[in-house]
């Protein structure tokens, strides 16, 4: 009865925040939501020119249909002259039905994979019931997991196969294995599974060597499995289209743990209730002696090493939180239940611990929370301003969050300059060095260094090193330490944020004659200095300003400023001298 209990309020928690539901173009989805229509409308899931552009309308997310269009990658066109999807048509595929219920209900097509995504995580609700888990077990269900449902991506398929193939490995080992076949017919990354959960099956109990019906479902998972790779290879000549976005390399600790603990995305800093549902479980040996507890932890360990392997481990479609988190949440699922069936006193912990994911999920992770990956989350924002040697985050992740682009511009800095991720020893515009020793191995291709800010304007520099298969978007806007230039722009900006005034009171109307500029404020001071490179002949900056002002041109090696302008509020042209580096400070009163 109690079990019942828990399912119904679970359940009455689901219904209520999946009543948000408002499917719209995140991440991949575009991908996922082209392949389900094209396998709809009785077509193969890859796409000619006219098809691309057909699915602007014919989707009902005009977004999803223009992002489309930005996937015809020549290196993934078949012969043919269909364009392919750097990912899998497995899940597109198992949505297609619910494609067909949408129409008929005249709905528009993503809602067809919502509704494959409600009957996924269902299926594992009603799994989790049958092998009589309680609060601990339904925690997993409870988890920023359900923000993905209204989303038109596969992570919760990824997830909830995970944990259906933990739930049912201990008395339908076989089904585990045909339900991981067809997660990596999906997912590659899930191979690796694969071959755990079979290697160990045979272990625990080599007699299924000679049990048919085991060798006629792990030959049935296997060839789930080799689907990918097989239509890849028909198609385009290679195992898989991902292969060309990553390399292989031995990862760091940061790489290896960043779906755990990075300060953005990682599951136990942005979920802390997950602290509870990994380390409370896993300190009791009952919930090791479980059948599937063994092969759970191996393909844990071994997708955590296969994701480090990714390039870009700051990606979209994602709620500041790392899909690969949930995919290994599920994945505890054998310690959960150990607990469940463990005293009244730790069942009681575990409804305690129900409550408190939810009300999380609840309050953090609503359906309507937007995706956000290119601005840092407020803890990161703290820590690398005011604490910046205290954390060491992924170039990519600092690039992205701190530039708001993706490829990220690098080098890149916080907007005063605190924490500065140097590139090929090479600062950002922004942050002229003044009092800082750059390491010469800074300088290497590829290389990225931390300057850590401390004292009065001087920076430690840290080498991080190189990210394998990572491609950042690279400026000449730089500076190189040592150059007398930055330092004596460094002696004016010092403190002073970067980029335009909020303010309205002032701003730059125009800029004739200049390389380029860039511009620092500060609205406590009425301040804006603005840098400029490359000044030619006739070189004209026009400002805008409520109150009266005084602009002071500034050029290097001269005590006194080449020129200096007072004005009434209005607009204000000012003439800068013909240099390679000059400074135009502007004070309003």
């Amino acid at each position: 009865m109690r079990v019942r209990w828990v399912s119904v309020v679970v359940g009455v928690w689901l219904v209520l925040m999946l009543s948000q539901a408002a499917p719209r173009n995140t991440g991949d989805s575009s991908e996922y939501l082209g392949m389900a229509m094209q396998f709809a409308a009785g077509r193969p899931p890859s796409f000619t020119e006219g098809e691309l552009r057909g699915m602007r309308t014919a989707s009902g997310m005009p977004e999803a249909g223009f992002e489309l269009e930005t996937r015809r990658f020549q290196e993934i066109r078949g012969a043919d002259g269909r364009y392919e999807m750097p990912h899998m048509w497995v899940y597109s595929l198992l949505a297609t039905p619910a494609v067909w219920g949408a129409r008929l209900l005249r709905a528009a097509p993503v809602w067809g994979l919502v509704a494959t995504n409600v009957a996924l995580l269902a299926g594992l609700l009603a799994l989790i019931v049958w092998r009589g888990g309680r609060a601990w077990a339904f925690a997993v269900v409870v988890t920023p997991l359900v923000w993905w449902v209204d989303k038109p991506l596969a992570e919760v398929m990824m997830a909830c196969g995970l944990g259906a193939a933990a739930l049912l490995f201990p008395t339908h080992g076989g089904a585990a294995l045909v339900v991981l076949g067809l997660l990596a017919a999906q997912n590659p990354a899930l191979l690796v599974a694969c071959v755990v959960f079979g290697v160990l099956a045979f272990v625990q109990n080599p007699r299924r060597l000679h049990d048919w019906r085991w060798m006629t479902a792990a030959a049935i998972g296997a060839l789930f499995a080799a689907v990918a790779p097989t239509y890849y290879l028909w198609r385009l000549g290679r195992l898989s289209p991902l292969t060309s976005y990553a390399e292989a390399a031995l990862p760091s600790a940061s790489a290896l743990l960043y779906p755990l603990i990075d300060v953005n995305m990682g599951l136990f800093v942005r979920f802390p209730p997950a602290l509870l549902l990994v380390l409370v479980p896993l300190a009791r040996r009952d919930g090791w002696r479980m059948s599937a507890a063994w092969p759970c932890a191996l393909t844990a360990t071994a997708l955590l090493l296969v994701c480090s392997q990714q390039p870009n481990m700051n990606q979209g479609g994602n709620p500041d939180l790392s899909r690969y988190a949930m995919w290994l949440l599920p994945l505890m699922l054998p310690w959960l239940l150990s607990l469940d069936a463990a005293s009244v006193a730790q069942r009681a912990a575990g409804i305690a611990v129900l409550v408190l994911c939810a009300a999380w999920t609840t309050v953090a992770f609503p359906l309507t929370r937007p995706e956000s990956y290119r601005y840092p989350t407020a803890l990161a924002t703290w820590l690398w301003t005011q604490h910046p040697m205290w954390a060491r985050p992924r170039p990519e992740t600092f690039a992205e969050r701190t530039s708001h682009r993706e490829p990220a511009v690098v080098p890149s800095a916080t907007s005063t300059c605190e924490k500065v991720l140097l590139y090929e020893g090479r600062w950002p515009a922004a942050c002229p060095p003044s009092y800082a020793e750059v390491p010469e191995r800074c300088s290497a291709p590829g290389m990225f260094c931390y300057a850590n800010r401390y004292g009065h304007g001087m920076h430690l520099v840290q080498p991080f090193g190189t990210v394998s298969g990572y491609r950042p978007e690279s400026h000449d806007r730089t500076w190189r330490a040592g150059d007398e230039t930055a330092a004596w722009v460094a002696g004016f900006v010092r403190n002073m944020a970067s980029g335009s005034p909020p303010d309205t009171r002032l701003s730059i109307r125009a800029v004739s004659q200049v390389a380029w500029t860039h511009t620092w404020w500060s609205g406590a001071r009425g301040r804006l200095v603005i840098y400029a490179r490359g000044v030619g002949s006739g070189a004209r900056i026009v400002f805008r300003h409520a109150a009266p002002a005084t602009v002071v041109v500034r050029v290097p090696g001269e005590s006194e400023p080449a020129s200096r302008t007072t004005a009434n509020e209005g607009l204000t042209v000012v003439a800068i001298p013909s240099r390679s580096h000059v400074v135009v400070d502007v004070f309003v009163d």
